[in-house]
């Protein structure tokens, strides 16, 4: 028989999620006070809490349009002048598209309602998702959260969150935050608090940081992972139990049809190439 694919899920639980996730992104941008740019540059994805990866986002659009006083090229990541666009659809629906494309490109076999079920989970907070996918698949040994490989994932993910809302130069965006990311205890205590007052000073801290002369190459993810854990310690017991319940057979199926192609790409690398075209094809059929 035919096997049931247990990560479809039905259109009626799909736009429930959606429109749960919706209400709580529109609450974060109405927590954010007196913020010029939030409809272009902000968005709810980044290394902090949702409200603050806004009021950084913006920051880092400032970054990015900033000159040099003596008519030098911008240092730090070699931020250009933001493109002038409008704003392309609905600003909640981009901040979804990048928050669930986030987690997606950090997690293979994730698909999208599941993404957006940890997202709903965990008050649109991504890292925090993150920490809970990870304990969810049993990954806290392996997953490396200091690693290169972590690093980099990271880096794509933030990429590919930008580039799913929209946002002009998804390169710089992730290269933003890589320089904030060994910043990130004073970046938060800056942004800290329910709901956040943009002002000059606080813009100019954050913009200082992306515009120092010397910056590290590599991102810096140790207190990114502490702080989501802090974060995700003020849940309820009762949350864990749901998480836990939830099932994940529609991944590992993914995952072993992956691995079963894995190993097939193997086999054929090993047989005669001549012979591969004209005798062991149909074999392997």
């Amino acid at each position: 028989r035919t096997l049931r694919d247990e990560g479809v899920v039905r259109k009626e639980e799909r736009d429930k999620l959606r429109w749960a996730l919706l209400a709580k992104i529109e609450s974060c941008y109405g927590r954010v006070k007196l913020l010029r740019g939030v409809f272009d540059a902000g968005f709810c994805f980044g290394l902090l809490y949702p409200i603050s990866n806004i009021v950084a986002g913006v920051s880092i659009a400032g970054a990015m349009s900033v000159d040099d006083p003596d008519n030098e090229p911008v240092p730090a990541a070699s931020f250009p002048k933001r493109r002038k666009t409008d704003v392309i659809g609905d600003m909640h629906q981009r901040s979804l598209n990048g928050l669930v494309a986030f987690l997606a490109a950090l997690f293979p076999y994730l698909t999208e309602p599941k993404a957006m079920w940890y997202l709903n989970k965990e008050e649109l907070d991504p890292l925090v998702a993150a920490r809970l996918i990870i304990q969810h698949r049993g990954m806290e040994q392996s997953f490396g959260f200091k690693s290169d490989t972590t690093a980099a994932a990271v880096e794509l993910a933030l990429r590919c969150a930008a580039a799913a809302a929209q946002h002009p130069c998804p390169k710089q965006f992730a290269s933003a935050w890589k320089l904030l990311s060994h910043f990130l205890g004073s970046v938060a205590t800056v942004l800290s608090g329910p709901c956040v007052t943009f002002d000059r000073f606080q813009s100019a801290e954050i913009i200082d940081i992306l515009l120092k002369k010397h910056q590290p190459s590599d991102f810096s993810l140790e207190k990114s992972w502490d702080l989501a854990s802090c974060r995700l310690l003020k849940l309820s017991p009762d949350l864990f139990g749901e998480v836990m319940g939830f099932p994940e057979r529609s991944t590992m199926r993914r995952m072993l049809l992956a691995t079963i192609h894995g190993y097939y790409l193997q086999a054929l690398a090993r047989l005669p190439k001549e012979k591969l075209r004209s005798q062991y094809h149909h074999s392997l059929l």
